[in-house]
């Protein structure tokens, strides 16, 4: 379990670098004075690693902030919707001649 974005990060890390498939993933939204928010979190997941959003994997939102909670299932829902330009994004070419990833 990962209590913030550091170590959400390393979760992800670990599991990409050991071929560990993800299965689900809950998410809160307010982690904490000067944390980022679970949104926040969310937002770079689908940059970073848009297969997980895009994908097979189980994605909750278990926020008690309801705003949010909305937010992240709308967020969740058009990442599913949009799911084969989110994960073409992430192999795009950047403007500038740089590979994004």
């Amino acid at each position: 379990m990962a209590r913030n974005f550091g170590e959400f990060q390393e979760l992800i890390k670990q599991a990409k670098e050991k071929g560990e498939p993800i299965e689900s993933i809950s998410f809160d939204n307010d982690l904490g004075e000067g944390e980022k928010e679970g949104y926040e979190i969310m937002k770079w997941l689908a940059e970073a690693h848009p297969e997980y959003m895009a994908g097979e994997t189980e994605l909750k939102v278990h926020s008690a902030n309801p705003k949010a909670r909305e937010n992240m299932e709308a967020y969740i829902e058009f990442c599913r919707e949009h799911r084969e330009e989110l994960l073409e994004v992430k192999n795009r070419a950047h403007p500038w001649g740089e590979k994004m990833r």
